[in-house]
């Protein structure tokens, strides 16, 4: 297989990346940082769209449509920004810092989890900004995913299903492959599996199917276990996948 070379970013942020998201229908590249706000680069041409500086940190963020952005806030605020004039609303508060933030565009839902072990519910349709719905989680979520109307989300080393449809409960849950927390997870775009990543260094990929599973699941570690000696073990903390490729 040919080894593609990576594609540099000119202009790149200096400052710790929380989330990295590719657009729905373009190759633009959004990125969300704990200092320096968002930023929206078209990859192709390596170019700087958009920059948009914000007071808080951004722990996540991701895309409604090709203009229009989400993020999560250190404030407990779920913000809306037009990447093409820089404007922005709040769209929902929390009562702790807000870790992730997803959209759904079949049910117009909105949903966050903070560090309070809580995940939110917004419907875009009404504008209040207090929750439509809440569930309360035994333990911090580090990560959730959307793919249609399931929701993945990641609780200690385990995975928890829940259907956007029906919030009273969680549909499925399993311990996943990962020997430690899981930092980061992210839906297939075909909804058929997800990928994950640990805070050991390791990535999983799960499918649904049996199947599947058998021929394509597998887990791996993306760093080396030592350097000259010392153990060397760097944290997963975003994957991001195209939704097209």
């Amino acid at each position: 297989m040919e080894r593609k070379s990576p594609i540099n970013i000119v202009n790149p942020t200096n400052e710790a990346i929380s989330r990295p998201r590719f657009a729905p229908s373009s190759n633009n590249l959004l990125i969300s940082s704990w200092e320096t706000g968002l930023r929206l680069y078209d990859v192709e041409e390596s170019v700087l769209r958009s920059e948009i500086l914000t007071e808080e940190a951004l722990l996540d963020c991701c895309f409604v449509k090709e203009e229009i952005a989400l993020t999560a806030g250190s404030d407990g605020c779920i913000k809306r920004f037009d990447l093409s004039t820089g404007s922005q609303d709040i769209v929902g508060i929390c009562d702790d810092s807000a870790i992730s933030v997803e959209y759904s565009s079949e049910t117009n839902l909105v949903v966050s989890c903070t560090m309070d072990n809580k995940i939110n519910f917004w419907d875009l349709r009404t504008g209040n900004s207090n929750p439509a719905n809440s569930t309360a989680v035994e333990s911090n979520t580090n990560s959730i995913s959307l793919s249609g109307t399931n929701l993945l989300a990641a609780i200690s080393n385990s995975v928890f299903m829940y259907d956007l449809r029906n919030l009273i409960s969680p549909i499925g849950a399993e311990i996943s492959s990962m020997n430690y927390s899981i930092k980061c997870i992210r839906s297939f775009p075909n909804s058929r599996g997800f990928v994950m990543g640990s805070i050991d260094g390791c990535v999983g990929l799960k499918y649904f199917d049996p199947v599947m599973e058998n021929t394509m699941g597998c887990r791996f570690r993306c760093h080396p276990n030592s350097i000259e000696g010392d153990s060397h073990i760097v944290s997963i903390n975003q994957i991001a996948i195209h939704p097209r490729r």
